[in-house]
């Protein structure tokens, strides 16, 4: 360590030797400084470039309709105006398992939907042009049965005596009525008299 003293007290650094080398560290910074603001203002702009691509899936969530994504629901006021929405009737329901405190009129593509809710129950009627099954319910059923309904046939679905979800169609149109919960067979008797009676 002696030795190193030694060789340091006889190096002499000039007032223009210290100004170069202090320069140089500065130079040497800004660069450095520089290049992780550049990466940095990178990062973010990727970021928002991607949030950008995703936003418009997260404010419209793609509706499963009878195995096919489409685009996310336009919501109506009545089923007058999601009649003109979806350029035919909607479907409407007037006997319910209970008296409604919400309905609500939604367009999923060329889909037409009318929910209605009272606490935690609903009834849900879809509406769309074709003869798929629409009501994208992919459950395993007990039962399956087939309802004559104004000279239409229903195919219902359910367990134990009771039915949970109605499909049909009438050559032009198909159809769906689903009950959170299943419901007596004369119950789904009166509702699908009441839909099919206003052209569904």
């Amino acid at each position: 360590m002696r030795k190193y003293e030694e060789a340091m007290a006889h190096i002499r650094v000039t007032p223009a030797m210290r100004a170069q080398v202090l320069r140089r560290v500065r130079q040497s910074a800004a660069r450095r400084t520089a290049w992780r603001r550049a990466a940095a203002l990178a990062a973010c702009l990727a970021v928002a470039v991607l949030g950008a691509l995703a936003l418009p899936s997260v404010r419209q969530p793609a509706d499963d309709v009878g195995g096919v994504l489409a685009p996310g629901p336009t919501q109506a006021a009545s089923a007058e105006e999601l009649s003109r929405l979806a350029g035919f009737q909607a479907p409407e329901l007037d006997v319910l398992p209970f008296v409604p405190q919400q309905v609500s009129y939604s367009l999923i593509g060329d889909l037409a939907q009318v929910q209605y809710r009272a606490g935690e129950d609903t009834v849900t009627c879809r509406k769309a042009p074709g003869q798929a099954d629409i009501s994208s319910d992919y459950q395993t059923y007990a039962q399956t049965d087939i309802l004559e309904i104004g000279g239409i046939p229903v195919t219902v679905r359910g367990d134990g005596g009771l039915i949970s979800l109605a499909t049909w169609t009438d050559g032009d149109f198909s159809f769906s009525l689903a009950s959170s919960q299943p419901l007596a067979p004369d119950v789904w008797t009166d509702m699908l008299s009441d839909i099919i009676g206003h052209g569904g």
